[in-house]
């Protein structure tokens, strides 16, 4: 620091001061912004994570129920391209393995014979995220959960989390989860993201 004397403009004399920071305190300085920079940054990824899941969650929960209310009012297909629907579906299926890398989930319709038969064409596969190359969670298992017409009746392979059947959902960066939960009497309940060390539980 250095220090000098002056007069104002009002003829009194002071002191003037030059002083600057010294190289050790620039550099703690910039550490400490780099610490924040970097708390900020796990802050917002951990927050995306979270949107992520919550929001794949909710579109399998709706592309569930939708199929729950298909199998209660039914649903028909035009199978030989004539213009008139002309074959009922029975079965209407949710797969949790797209059989496709690009995909997240798949759809699908059967009909009404002693042996179920997959209708043509009915079949669709979706993706959870901004595109098919850009995936945002990940769709555990290889699992089904279908629904029979009329009653909405459920046939699933899907594991049980602590009280009912379960889509376990994780983000892409494999650092939150959450599930999709399906009860015997219909209901559809997405869970709250949670830490990926944590339990996964159905309410």
């Amino acid at each position: 620091m250095h220090s000098k004397f002056c007069k104002n403009r009002f003829g009194i004399i002071c002191r003037t001061s030059k002083s600057g920071f010294s190289m050790y305190e620039v550099l703690i300085v910039l550490f400490l912004m780099m610490i924040m920079t970097g708390v900020i940054f796990i802050g917002r990824s951990g927050n995306k994570a979270a949107a992520d899941v919550e929001t794949a969650s909710r579109q399998i929960g709706a592309q569930i129920r939708a199929l729950q209310n298909e199998a209660l009012n039914g649903k028909r297909f035009d199978t030989d391209g004539d213009g008139t629907l002309d074959t009922n579906a029975c079965l209407m299926r949710f797969n949790t393995n797209p059989m496709d890398a690009t995909k997240s989930y798949k759809t699908g319709y059967y009909d009404c014979n002693a042996l179920p038969a997959l209708i043509t064409g009915s079949e669709q596969a979706f993706f959870l995220g901004k595109s098919s190359s850009n995936k945002s969670v990940n769709v555990e298992g290889d699992y089904y959960i279908q629904f029979s017409s009329p009653r909405g009746d459920i046939g699933t392979n899907l594991p049980v989390y602590t009280t009912t059947w379960a889509i376990e959902i994780k983000s892409k960066d494999d650092t939150m989860k959450n599930l999709v939960c399906i009860y015997s009497n219909g209901s559809v309940v997405e869970t709250k993201a949670i830490d990926e060390d944590d339990t996964a539980v159905c309410p």
